[in-house]
Parts: structure tokens; sequence; C-alpha cells
């Protein structure tokens, strides 16, 4: 797999599971896809540490989305409205993460997309 296809692999897990709301998905599901995200931003910052100052936009994003996940489990009894309230925001950042990240590999070097992983 190439990181392009897994940049959209991982985004599209992200957007069809944004639907299933069910109880392990914000305990269980949600932060291990976020670890996946960064496992792969970190990943490819391993093998190329000259760029780790381009992805930093990106792995502050995640960042935050953990953040704001794990402010969202203290909550003792969080309504479906705040969840869906917080999955917005998360949808947006999510992708806005992933593409930028894709972005900025593209604008660097286009051909790093075709690496395999």
């Amino acid at each position: 797999m190439t990181v392009k296809e897994r940049i959209i692999e991982l985004n599209t897990k992200f957007q069809k599971s944004y639907y299933d709301m069910d109880a392990g998905f914000f305990t269980y599901l949600l932060p291990q896809m976020l670890n996946d995200m960064k496992a792969l931003i970190d990943g490819f910052i391993e093998k190329h540490p000259n760029l780790e100052n381009t992805f930093k936009d990106s792995l502050t994003i995640l960042g935050q989305q953990y953040e704001d996940l794990h402010s969202l489990l203290e909550m003792p009894a969080p309504s479906y409205a705040v969840k869906d309230n917080y999955l917005n925001a998360m949808k947006k950042n999510i992708s806005q993460a992933l593409w930028r990240f894709h972005d900025n590999i593209f604008r660097f070097d286009s051909r790093l997309l075709q690496e395999v992983l």
C-alpha cells in the first residue's frame, strides 16, 4: 500500500465510521483511528526527518482531536447532540489534517506519495 492509498483509506474509514456511534466508537474505535493516523505521519517523518516541520500542522490538528476526545470521555453522560457536535467538527478536522499531510508531500515531491509503506 502506498502513502497516498493509506491516507485515502484512513480518511474513508473515519468518514464511514462517523455514522456508527455504537458504545465502543468513542472509547475504542475513534482512539485507534487517531493512533493510526498519527502513526502514518510519524512513520513518514522517520523516513524523511528533513520534512518534520512540514507536517507539524497535521500533527497539531490530530493532537487537538485527542484532547477533545478526552474531554468528551470525561463527561458523565454526554447527549447525542453533544456527541454529534463533536463529530461534526472532528470530521472536518480529520479530513483537513490528512489532506494537508497529502498536499504537503505533493508540494515537496509528489513521488513520495507512491512510496510503499
